[in-house]
């Protein structure tokens, strides 16, 4: 359990004008305890930092599923293929079958035409 001075010491540092905050990355993974505090110190320490979240954040509810742009650009390239992909595939679907009725219709009014 973290002593006294490092709340005094975490209170103070969040009253600091100047703040830089470096996260470590060298917790215990058997320590799920311990990390779970640390975490929810973290967690105090940035909402107290900034308590408003910003326009750009996501809800809760979301997640971003890219870490770069570039894996982003990638997906929306992809997704452009795809929908291109698709459209063309209509395309051809519609005019098939237009010209599979026109023929039907075709041979409809040569067989009404050879009544008369």
């Amino acid at each position: 359990m973290p002593d006294a001075y490092f709340f005094f010491f975490f209170n103070w540092s969040i009253h600091c004008f100047r703040k830089f905050v470096c996260i470590n990355d060298n917790l215990d993974p058997l320590k799920e305890k311990e990390n779970n505090y640390v975490e929810a110190i973290l967690q105090d320490f940035y909402e107290s930092i900034l308590p408003e979240t910003s326009k750009f954040e996501l809800p809760l509810m979301y997640r971003n599923r890219f870490l770069t742009v570039e894996e982003l650009r990638v997906w929306m390239q992809y997704r452009h293929f795809v929908m291109c992909a698709i459209i063309v595939c209509i395309i051809t679907l519609i005019v098939l079958t237009c010209v599979a009725l026109n023929g039907e219709v075709a041979h409809v009014v040569k067989s009404n035409n050879e009544i008369f």
